[in-house]
């Protein structure tokens, strides 16, 4: 049922999974080193803040780097992926992953406590932050070639979710470049990543509507019900075009109102009632 032939030349779903289990052993691996720094006979051996450090990377690892490598794996698994384009975007994604990882094994950095990324003031996770999310910004990018007409009904579901992907990174990138000048500081990276985090939730939920798709393929019938599952994911581009333009044009009212809120709601909330 789920099976799907791959395309020719890339990465292949393999190696896509076996980066998310290498995020996850990452992850497991900081995990044991902040219980570590904990103890009576290590912690006095660390440098204070590895605690704090290696939580941080620990959580974005997870929450960020795993979030995001999942949706890369089910364009793979959809055939949105392929070429040079897949392979850039691997190496980029790898090398990001581990540019996150090394400063919070060593310990290296300030913590910093932001919704929804807790941030590392560290050269080299900033840069390997920037390089992953540029990464899955061109994964993304190459899977939204799948929302067109002719295309398959899954594979246009997925198209969805990756545009509503790239725009939450979008708003990411244009945020980034209003505040980031100023100093990052918890001011600057709170709405950086608040806006954009709200938004990388349309995507998120999209992906999820595709694979409930994906995972009721194998019912003897419901086929145009089906199809109109995955037409109901295309629902969720408004409400991340909304959250995009309001980026752009109004960023305060993003970040200090309810708008946000209330765009959440009706965005995500009418598709999915339509969906059940």
């Amino acid at each position: 049922m789920l099976q799907r032939t791959e395309p020719t030349a890339g990465v292949g779903t393999r190696t896509w999974l076996a980066l998310a289990l290498a995020i996850l052993g990452l992850a497991g691996v900081l995990a044991l080193l902040v219980g570590l720094a904990r103890t009576a006979w290590l912690g006095p051996l660390l440098p204070a803040s590895y605690f704090q450090v290696a939580l941080v990377v620990h959580v974005d690892l997870l929450l960020v780097a795993w979030y995001l490598v999942m949706p890369v794996l089910l364009w793979r698994h959809l055939g949105l992926l392929g070429g040079r384009g897949e392979r850039a975007a691997f190496a980029l994604m790898a090398a990001g992953v581990l540019g996150m990882a090394l400063p919070g094994m060593a310990g290296n950095g300030r913590a910093m406590l932001v919704n929804y990324v807790p941030f590392l003031v560290q050269p080299v996770f900033l840069a390997g932050l920037a390089v992953f999310l540029t990464g899955v910004g061109v994964a993304a990018g190459l899977a939204a070639r799948g929302f067109r007409p002719a295309e398959r009904p899954e594979a246009r579901a997925g198209g969805a979710g990756a545009l509503c992907v790239l725009a939450a990174l979008a708003s990411m990138a244009v945020m980034a470049a209003r505040v980031a000048p100023g100093g990052l500081d918890e001011g600057a990276l709170g709405a950086i990543f608040w806006v954009s985090g709200h938004l990388l939730q349309f995507g998120h939920t999209a992906l999820m509507m595709t694979v409930f798709g994906l995972l009721l393929g194998g019912a003897p019938r419901g086929g145009a019900d089906l199809r109109r599952l995955y037409g109901l994911v295309g629902l969720y581009l408004p409400g991340v075009a909304v959250g995009l333009l309001g980026t752009v044009l109004a960023p305060e009212s993003l970040t200090a109102g309810p708008f946000l809120t209330t765009l959440k709601s009706w965005g995500l909330g009418v598709p999915a009632v339509l969906a059940l």
